[in-house]
């Protein structure tokens, strides 16, 4: 087998490097369907990454075997299945999985631990665990002995517990619904089966990018896939071995090359702001004897309005400056709700398009999905109306039903909300008379009772067939052109009620219920390509993520605490749950500072080299709540106070 491996920082070239052996192979008459270019864990990178080939490669190419992880893996799982089981599998989602824990918790949980109903935080550190465990390839007693010599936290073995009894009742009441744990351990049987065997064999030659991003289970899985090829090209950034937040473990690099017949091949850096961006990068992590940065400009402002009203300012300047919108980022370090909703306000203001990336998105707030899932609740109100959890559907919520289902005027509608206000009961004594001589809330009123009759029982209620028809009967005759905004939001609420379908849980249509009003159900980010420019604002994780190259950065709010606030949580500790922190180092609030100053330093670096030019630097000396903002690591770094 021949095997080389590309190392080199961002911008060195290592992709490009790739499309070169790639190139060669096709010069050397290898067919383009023997070929699997592993990409990343972006569909937006694939994407990248052909189109980069094919603007080089004149010439047809034929098929392309693209492969975004873990997606890759799992359409390997599901294409074979027939070889694992009699039943359809479906391959979890994170979403999936944390609805899962929070139904089962609802079952047996209160045997470990007791947990405030609507605690969303906790379930989502447990679900990191879990998945951080899947990750790292740490279960059974592998798991056990590092909680027992290295965690502290005194729910850490309930947690443990709690986690086993969940993947067994999982793998017991549902084995054809796979989690993270359960996909690597078919992947792995399935490697040993000869028709699978045979089908790798049509694989001959593999390109491997970003392997520095790569996690424990994916490189052995790699390395399994690509055992019997005749090529494979790899490459990874040594740099980003320290982003253990990214997935990033730098120890496989390090044994990749020390592999005898891998021919190493170091890259030189081109990135234009080397400089700079090593020089924050050691003064962050203090190295000794390291030069300064160069001076950046840091503009203070009084508080967060002000220093909003600043960024658009700069977006302006920048377009006078003949720059266009998708050619600029700006960067922070946290995204909430409500500064999302800040900045939209301060853009729309300024009548400039934005696309605000969190990372995780919960549906968007929408009238018409509004409507719909107040509609949901008003079909199963009877069923749930026990569950002191569901909101109760409020005047607010009636009005933009009617104002999206039936031909009230404006004026009706306010008339009537003066009436009845949050009077349920009112509503629907108002609904009984007006259906008499109104065919339009006669439709509304017989669609509603007649779901809510076939949908009697908790055990037959079916979110999504529900969905379907109020949207169809209700909804969808009475609107015109949808944005893409709209669409997507829709698309994205179906998806999501179609796959918590094939879960088939007994009674459980009440708890996805509750998950979708309370937004803890969500989806990853993807950047979007728009017909017009838009701003994108992101965070600096997703910066990296994305690998979002712009002309422009103008990084903001640098003096939140939040760019030097721990990132491990007791229950989900990046550090302990690390195969690369050894088990003779106990933790220690010294060595979780020094982590956190390291990812900050990664992130940093990184982020940087997607800018063309040096990036443009404000804070606010006050956040939203008016508490005062001092200097912090980064902003004492990164320039001089100027006032």
């Amino acid at each position: 087998m021949n095997q080389t491996l590309y190392l080199g920082d961002r911008g060195s070239g290592k992709t490009h490097a790739l499309i070169s052996h790639f190139e060669d192979w096709l010069r050397q008459g290898v067919p383009s369907h023997r070929i699997v270019a592993v990409t990343g864990h972006r569909r937006q990178h694939a994407a990248a990454f052909r189109d980069a080939l094919l603007s080089r490669w004149e010439q047809p190419v034929g098929e392309l075997n693209l492969w975004v992880l873990p997606h890759a893996f799992q359409e390997l799982i599901l294409s074979h299945q027939h070889l694992l089981s009699e039943q359809p599998l479906h391959c979890l989602q994170s979403s999936e999985l944390l609805f899962l824990m929070r139904y089962f918790h609802r079952q047996a949980g209160a045997d470990y631990f007791e947990v405030p109903a609507n605690d969303a935080a906790f379930f989502q550190h447990l679900l990191r665990r879990y998945l951080r465990c899947s990750e790292n390839l740490l279960w059974g007693g592998t798991l056990a002995q590092r909680t027992r010599q290295l965690e502290v936290s005194p729910q850490a073995e309930a947690a443990n517990a709690f986690l086993q009894a969940f993947a067994a009742w999982l793998r017991a009441e549902k084995p054809q619904l796979l989690d993270l744990r359960v996909q690597i351990e078919a992947l792995t049987s399935l490697l040993d089966q000869p028709q699978v065997q045979q089908f790798l064999s049509g694989y001959t030659h593999w390109l491997i990018d970003d392997l520095d991003e790569t996690r424990p289970f994916e490189q052995t899985l790699l390395q399994a896939l690509t055992r019997s090829a005749e090529a494979v090209i790899w490459a990874g950034n040594p740099q980003g071995g320290t982003e253990r937040l990214l997935g990033a473990y730098p120890d496989f690099l390090q044994q990749l090359a020390q592999q005898p017949g891998i021919q190493t091949q170091q890259l030189p850096a081109r990135a234009p702001l080397t400089p700079l961006v090593e020089g924050i990068r050691a003064a962050l992590l203090g190295t000794p004897g390291s030069e300064a940065p160069p001076a950046l400009q840091l503009s203070w402002y009084q508080d967060m309005h002000q220093m909003y009203a600043a960024l658009v300012m700069q977006v302006q300047q920048a377009l006078a400056e003949g720059l266009s919108l998708d050619q600029m980022v700006c960067v922070t370090w946290a995204l909430d709700a409500f500064a999302a909703r800040q900045l939209q306000q301060h853009f729309a203001q300024a009548h400039l398009p934005v696309q605000i990336y969190r990372g995780r998105e919960p549906l968007p707030q929408e009238p018409l999905l509004n409507a719909l899932l107040s509609l949901l609740r008003l079909v199963l109100w009877p069923l749930f109306q026990a569950d002191a959890r569901l909101p109760s559907l409020r005047g607010l919520d009636m009005l933009q039903i009617m104002a999206l289902c039936t031909d009230l005027s404006p004026f009706e509608r306010a008339e009537l909300m003066q009436q009845h206000g949050d009077d349920l009961k009112a509503w629907g004594a108002w609904l009984q008379l007006a259906a008499a001589t109104r065919p339009d809330i006669a439709h509304l009123q017989e669609t509603t009772s007649q779901l809510r009759a076939r949908y009697a029982t908790a055990d037959a209620a079916d979110l999504y067939a529900v969905a379907e028809a109020l949207w169809q009967q209700l909804l969808a005759p009475r609107q015109g052109h949808l944005s893409p905004e709209i669409q997507a939001g829709l698309q994205q609420l179906f998806d999501i009620l179609s796959r918590h379908a094939l879960l088939a849980l007994p009674g459980s249509a009440q708890e996805l219920l509750l998950q979708l009003l309370n937004q803890y159900l969500m989806t990853d980010a993807e950047l979007s390509e728009t017909a017009l420019p838009h701003l994108r604002i992101m965070t600096l994780y997703r910066l990296c993520e994305l690998r979002h190259v712009s002309a422009r950065q103008i990084w903001f709010d640098l003096s939140s605490a939040s760019w030097e606030q721990p990132v491990n949580h007791p229950l989900d500790n990046a550090l302990l749950l690390s195969p690369a922190w050894p088990l003779d180092q106990p933790w220690s609030l010294l060595a979780e500072e020094h982590f956190t100053r390291e990812r900050l330093a990664a992130l940093v670096h990184k982020g940087l080299q997607y800018g063309q030019t040096p990036p443009l630097l404000l804070a606010a000396r006050y956040d939203a709540q008016a508490r005062p903002q001092p200097h912090n690591l980064l902003t004492g770094i990164l320039a001089a106070e100027n006032c």
